[in-house]
Order: C-alpha cells, then structure tokens, then sequence
C-alpha cells in the first residue's frame, strides 16, 4: 500500500516538458489518413527551399515561449518535421475548463507562403462552432474562415505560436455561442443553452481522451485527470444544480474541500450567525426562525430594523477580496476613513448596507439594493471597498461579486467597476475622483444612481438604437434573478465554519440577505410573470404587487421577445425553490404557466448526451 502510494505521489508530480521531439507519429492524423489512401507519405512532402528552416525557427519559438501558457504542450517527431501535435487544456471561465482538446497539425510544402493544416480530434463531437465533427477547423488565421484582412495569415509575420494561442483564447472561449456570425449579443437563452450543450460534449469528450491517450501525451492525459478529477465532478453537480455558472466553478484543485462544498455538501442547512453585531431576534411566524412558518397563523410579520452601518470584530476581513493586502499605517488616511465612517453611520440611504473591520479600518463592504423602476429591482449587489495608503489623494477601489455575470456594461464579470468618480473610466475632469470633495458614500450612491439605472444599455458610450435598451432590461432583469438565487445560496454557505477564508460577497450580511428576501419574493415572483406577459415595463411592477404604476403602451400589452419569455419560464421556478428555503411567505402551489413544457424540453436536450 505504501508502495503504490509513493508511485503515485511521484507520478502525480511528474514535469511534462510543454515541448519535446519525440520518434513515434504513427497515430497522427496525416499519416493515418495517408495509410488508409494507400500513399506514400515520406516520398510526397518536399519542401521548398527555406521551408525547413523556417519550421525549425518555428521549434525554437514554441520551446522558448510555451511556458509562458503552462496550458498548451507540443510534441515535433525526429522522422517527420512537417508534423507536429498539440494538446491545449481549456481555459478558466469557459466550459471547456479542464478539458483536453488535441490538434494534429503539418506544414505544407512552401509553409510559411501557406499557413499550416490543422486537424481537430473531435471523436465525433461538435463542441464549438469553430471545430466540425469531421476535424475541420474554421478560423481565419489559416484561411479557414473568410474574417477581415488583418486576421488571416501573414506568410511575414504569422506562427504557430500564434495559432495555438489563437485556438484556446478565440476558439475555446467563454461564449462559444457568439463565435456564430450572426448571433446578437443579446441572446441570453441561447448563450446559456449553448454552454450547457459545449460543457455536456466537453465532459464526454473527457471520456474519449482517457480512453484514447494520443501517443506521446500518455502520462498529460493521466495525471492532468487525476490532479482535476476532484474539481470536474463537483463541477458538475455545482453546475447541475445551478450553483455557480458554467466555467466558474470555484474550486481551487490545491485546496479544493476547503474551498469549494463537495458534492454531499450541496444542500447544506441554514447556518446561525456567531456572535453577531446586529442582533437578529427570533420571530414566531417564519421570518428569521429557521422552522417552517405556520401557513394557518397570522398573516401580520414583524418588521426587523437591519442596521445599515455597522462594524464587524474579529477576523472576518479575511473574507473580503482585499483581506491579504497590507494594511493602511498612514496616520492622516486613517483619520479621513474614520471621518467618512461617521458620515456614512448618518446620511447613508435606506437601500444601502455597510459593514466595516474593527481589525482593518481600511476594508469596508456594501449591500446595494437595486433601485425600484429598473431592470434590477429588489436585488442585493455586494461590493468590497479598499481604501488605498495615500486616500484621499488616490481613490478607493471596488470589487463587485458578480457569480460570473456581466448584468451592466459597468460591472464586469471578473469584479471590475468602470466608473469616472473612482478613476476606472476616463469620463470628464468634473466626475473624477476630487480628493478634496469626494467621498465613499458619494461612490455608493453614483453605483446605486448611476450605475444600476433605468435603461443601462445606455451606460456603454457610442450611438445605439433606441430600441435596444429594451431587450437589454430583458437581459439585465434575467441576469439580475439569477444573481439573487447565488446571493442566496452564497448566504447560505458563508457561515460554515470549516471552510477556509476566501471571499464571500454576502459574509456578515445573512441576516440582511434572508430578511430581504423574505420581505420581496412574492413581489419579485409575480414582477417575473407580469414581465413575462408584457403586464409591465421591467422595473416598474409596484411593490405592493396588485397595481402597475408604469403606464401601459397605448396598443396594449409590452411586446417582449421569445427568448426572455423562455427564460423566465427557466428562472421563475429557480427562484421559487431558493425563496421557499429561506421560508419566505409564499403561494403553495407555483404560479406560473408552459413549466412542464420548459422542463420536458431541458429533458430532451440532456437526453443528446446520454
């Protein structure tokens, strides 16, 4: 036993170079087909004059840049050096994280006058509307796709270094859907459709590699596997119930069950809040107990008071993004963060939350709530704000956890907020960052006006059509749905104590995040189905859910397109699961129409993979 553990701690470190000339490419796509033609493949490639240099340089290059990647490996054959093979591990962020896709590639005759021919091992899957199931790779840099002059080869310029880099960041991508001409960036059902049906075949294609190493990356295929396994799995339960959004399965492989719930974990029960600044009282009918509320008791709940500024003792900063950063030691910046603190405790508007650290003064976290009459209504969006050494001189900077969804041109998936008044957008000299005038609350109030605002496709600069920001509210409101069943269920973990300190958007806000949620679900779930029917303009559903303050268009109801009426379809029984788990006082039966269809059809689509 001790044996067999050793060999395979020594196999699971063992270095596979990124580049190596190997003998045997008996199983290249090239000479497989060359065999099966009856051809002669030694006698037919006979390179032009400077061919063969030029494919040398091409080594040299792969051999000294590769490891920049650490994600792209390479295997040239000593007998034949007009070929070569490429395995590329699928990126981060996109449904084909962790997958290994393989390419066998050769070099033409008068390569670099033409551009290399490269064929995708497929195993009969089309995963990407750039790679057919026959091989055939679509892409403008070979020549494959028509593109713009700029994008196709450059006998002068071009390499394969290029190409393998262009194959993995512009093939294998976040949104594969897009990679379509034609397809409009604003079809979210699709988008999402697609990705399910890229990671499905990726997941499969998993399979076909394990069970047809290609030759030379035998020990890749192996211990990449099982160095990933862990990850792909949970990945696919997290996936499968809807935790985290395809390609952003948060689970770090070096300290994954510390990280990440494993697959047993997924239903975890509500968690009580240790030692809480707020005090939370305990009510009778459902509001904060955590036992069912009593359906036959009083319809009358108690309203709770939230503080809306409050500080948080111990080490709970180690759950904010900035949490590892040193520490602010400038005497006069503490002073300025103090003062802005108390201004804060007075002014701060009734939809805005704040948490700052008795240990670090210089990190302080926001709960914003979409504003009524936008596409985000009855959202909580989080925000982690750090206070550089030189403030004021320098502007604060701001994390938004956005569970991998760009909802507003200005929040960005990767946590960026592009905003004029803290530097991250050039804008006028009038909305920048003032050291002497602007203030943390002045930031939160221009994310919560400026930012999330009634028509936010008009964020983006540049001359659009006037319709668009329509089916961008569509968009907006679905993805904002989606972002409070991960606000929810990120609660709902941010309190076990057995994991290790990582960001946690809704850290110290439970209280806020259910008491919110409970008061809202019912109007929120009837604002799905008004939207859905064309009742209202999104963000104008009235809070008291009977009336619509928004005035009807003249013709009758809203025209809202197909795909919006599909996913909301989608979204309405998610959020009715999420709510009813936090005993929010709702209907007992789902009020929604066509959901036995929607779930028939996602039925079906699964069944392609079986």
């Amino acid at each position: 036993m001790a044996d067999s553990e050793a060999i395979l701690k020594e196999e699971a470190h063992y270095k596979f170079e990124q580049f190596e000339c190997v003998a045997d490419f008996s199983d290249h796509h090239v000479v497989i087909t060359d065999q099966k033609s009856k051809k002669e493949p030694q006698k037919e490639w006979e390179p032009m004059k400077g061919t063969k240099e030029k494919i040398m340089r091409e080594w040299k290059i792969l051999k000294e840049n590769l490891g920049e990647t650490e994600t792209i490996f390479v295997r040239v054959y000593e007998g034949r050096i007009d070929l070569m093979r490429a395995a590329i591990i699928g990126a981060q962020g996109t449904p084909y994280r962790h997958g290994l896709f393989f390419f066998d590639i050769s070099f033409p005759h008068d390569y670099p006058k033409n551009p290399p021919n490269v064929y995708y091992h497929s195993f009969g899957f089309r995963l990407n509307p750039n790679l057919y199931e026959n091989g055939f790779v679509c892409l403008s840099l070979i020549n494959t796709w028509e593109g713009k002059e700029t994008e196709k080869w450059n006998p002068s310029k071009s390499t394969i270094y290029q190409l393998l880099l262009s194959l993995q960041a512009l093939v294998l991508n976040e949104k594969p859907y897009y990679n379509e001409p034609g397809t409009t960036q604003l079809d979210l059902l699709s988008e999402a459709y697609y990705n399910e049906h890229a990671f499905a075949l990726s997941c499969k294609t998993m399979l076909h590699v394990l069970r047809k190493q290609p030759k030379n990356f035998e020990h890749l295929v192996v211990n990449h596997f099982r160095l990933h396994a862990s990850t792909i799995l949970r990945a696919c339960i997290a996936y499968k119930e809807d935790l985290a959004p395809i390609g952003f399965f948060n689970g770090d492989d070096d300290d994954h069950d510390n990280i990440a719930p494993a697959a047993s974990d997924v239903n975890i029960k509500l968690l009580e809040i240790e030692n809480p600044k707020t005090e939370m009282p305990e009510i009778t009918n459902g509001v904060l107990s955590k036992e069912k509320p009593d359906k036959k008791g009083s319809k009358k709940r108690l309203v709770v008071k939230l503080e809306q500024f409050d500080s948080v003792s111990g080490d709970d900063f180690k759950y904010h993004q900035f949490g590892n950063n040193p520490k602010v030691t400038n005497k006069e910046t503490l002073k300025r963060i103090m003062k802005e603190y108390k201004a804060l405790k007075k002014h701060l508007p009734e939809s805005i939350f704040v948490r700052v650290y008795e240990e670090r003064v210089d990190l302080m976290r926001a709960a914003i709530v979409g504003p009524q009459g936008t596409p985000y209504q009855n959202g909580l969006f989080f925000f982690d704000i750090s206070f550089p050494n030189d403030y004021p001189n320098t502007p604060p900077r701001v994390h938004y956890y956005s569970f991998g969804l760009r909802l507003n041109p200005n929040l960005y998936e990767n946590g960026y907020v592009c905003l004029s008044l803290i530097n991250t957008w050039e804008g006028k000299e009038s909305e920048k960052w003032n050291p002497a005038k602007s203030t943390i609350l002045q930031v939160l109030v221009s994310i919560q006006g400026l930012v999330l605002n009634e028509k936010p496709y008009y964020n983006e600069p540049g001359k659009k059509p006037a319709s668009s920001w329509e089916a961008y509210n569509e968009y907006a409101f679905a993805l904002s749905c989606k972002s409070m069943i991960f606000v929810l269920r990120n609660s709902r973990l941010s309190n076990n104590s057995k994991q290790q300190p990582i960001p946690m958007a809704t850290r110290n806000f439970e209280g806020l995040v259910e008491e919110h949620f409970r008061r809202h679900a019912s109007t929120i779930l009837r604002a799905c189905i008004a939207y859905k029917k064309g009742q209202v303009r999104i963000g104008f559903f009235n809070n008291g859910g009977d009336a619509i303050y928004a005035p009807a268009p003249s013709k009758g109801k809203i025209k809202v397109s197909n795909k919006f009426n599909k996913t909301m379809n989608k979204l309405h029984p998610q959020l009715f699961e999420a709510f009813s788990i936090i005993n929010a006082p709702l209907p007992e039966k789902l009020e929604t129409e066509e959901i036995n269809g929607v779930l028939s059809k996602f039925k079906t689509f699964f069944c392609l993979y079986a």
